[in-house]
């Protein structure tokens, strides 16, 4: 598998320097999910009992393969249902349980849209992706050198390829992006530089 993945990151290389690879890279990646067969998935849903709802993924430029609805984990409250894969779904519940959360305020999960100033699709486009800017309370703009926080973006990295935080650029001043991507960077993107 390992090889398969330099394989697609120098084909996406190659294309890219012709000026194809964000197209490419839009078409191949949902098929990079690494993702449970949707009976397995459903059914470690409903052994940690977590309510939900199958959504239909219908959008073309954006296709998510056994997309979720969720309001609400056991014992955790979020602030807005979260749509997102349901092998995502399940591994923000197994980290925020693993971080002791009670709560979060996110800024969006699935969301079919391009990373700012690309034509790469969003891990968001591909239900892998949340936006994070409260956990317990505990602001990531106004809280950010917290040691929970802190504590919480270091222990993401044992669940999530990405995490982005205010540390990293400044377009995350204000919350924590998590994804399940393929930990690659793209390359020609200076994300300092985004608002």
């Amino acid at each position: 598998m390992k090889k398969l993945i330099i394989f697609l990151v120098f084909i996406i290389f190659i294309l890219y320097t012709t000026k194809v690879a964000a197209p490419t890279y839009n078409t191949v990646r949902p098929y990079l999910a690494f993702s449970m067969s949707q009976e397995s998935c459903i059914n470690k849903l409903q052994e940690y009992n977590i309510k939900y709802t199958l959504v239909d993924s219908s959008n073309k430029n954006c296709p998510v393969f056994n997309l979720v609805s969720i309001k609400n984990y056991p014992n955790i409250f979020l602030s807005d249902p979260i749509k997102m894969s349901c092998t995502s779904a399940i591994n923000l519940y197994e980290y925020l349980n693993y971080i002791k959360a009670k709560s979060i305020t996110h800024l969006g999960t699935y969301n079919c849209r391009t990373i700012k100033n690309t034509k790469f699709i969003s891990e968001h486009g591909f239900g892998t992706a949340i936006d994070i800017s409260r956990i317990d309370g505990l602001s990531i703009k106004n809280n950010w050198e917290n040691k929970r926080l802190k504590l919480a973006a270091r222990d993401a990295k044992n669940f999530y390829v990405n995490v982005i935080t205010p540390d990293d650029n400044a377009a995350h001043y204000d919350h924590l992006h998590l994804d399940s991507g393929l930990g690659i960077t793209l390359p020609n993107l200076n994300f300092a530089k985004m608002n």
